[in-house]
């Protein structure tokens, strides 16, 4: 059956209908070779088109991944309502990478119909970089403020990237930003949960690290753990201060 399509489309002869029936085939295979002769007829044929969004849930990754690709040459709302609902699942790089080729020009309406909250990190870093490079102050702003704490030194990192980026955005990560220094502060919390804290501060501007009040007196507490002094100076590293070396060999004999 797929070599059926196939010689038909070499002959000029595949119609919009025989595509339809073969986007529904039970073998993944056939529905996937459908999808890629499908390409250029989708805006052509809105049953087509239809018939083709039904496969954002198909259960074969490889037809997923075939739908994302095609997508990028459809000029229908419904194309980018079928790559929100494929970025919600996409879950390895590969289908990341599909998404991304065809969301380049159309990342508010991708974001529109989808939950950025379960983006995979690919995913989520790679939407983030195309919005900054586009310029698109809108999706950039709405992949920050739906992003879960996990995210955020991931975000910070894809902003320092992109000159004056982090300046710009990072009023709106003040909640993560306040969060990572009361964590930090308390004690009581877990290693963990402060590493965590210091992945955040080391990577954000030093006017909120504030590293000679927050971070600094972490290394000369005796009761901070080897973990956690390491995390400091993996942060004071990230600061950008010209004097972390110097300061660190003064307090050597301390290690």
């Amino acid at each position: 059956r797929m070599q059926a399509i196939c010689l038909l489309d070499g002959f000029d002869a595949l119609t919009s209908t025989l595509l339809e029936d073969a986007l529904i085939d039970p073998s993944p295979a056939v529905r996937l070779h459908a999808i890629r002769l499908s390409e250029s007829l989708l805006d052509n044929s809105p049953s087509l088109l239809n018939r083709t969004s039904r496969l954002a849930n198909d259960p074969d990754p490889q037809v997923r991944q075939q739908l994302a690709y095609c997508l990028g040459e459809s000029e229908f709302s419904l194309a980018s309502e079928i790559l929100g609902a494929l970025s919600n699942n996409a879950k390895d790089a590969y289908s990341s990478a599909a998404i991304l080729s065809s969301a380049n020009r159309r990342t508010d309406k991708v974001l529109a119909f989808s939950e950025p909250e379960r983006f995979s990190t690919d995913l989520f870093v790679g939407l983030l970089h195309t919005a900054l490079a586009n310029k698109n102050d809108s999706s950039v702003r709405k992949l920050i403020t739906t992003a879960a704490d996990n995210r955020t030194a991931g975000i910070l990192d894809t902003l320092s990237r992109r000159s004056g980026s982090l300046s710009k955005y990072a009023s709106l990560l003040q909640p993560q930003f306040d969060h990572a220094l009361t964590t930090l502060a308390n004690r009581n919390y877990a290693d963990a949960d402060r590493i965590q804290a210091l992945e955040i501060l080391g990577r954000a501007p030093s006017a909120i690290s504030a590293p000679e009040k927050n971070l600094w007196p972490l290394l000369e507490q005796p009761n901070s753990s080897s973990d956690l002094k390491i995390a400091v100076i993996q942060a004071l590293a990230r600061s950008g201060q010209t004097q972390v070396a110097t300061q660190l060999l003064q307090l050597w004999d301390g290690f």
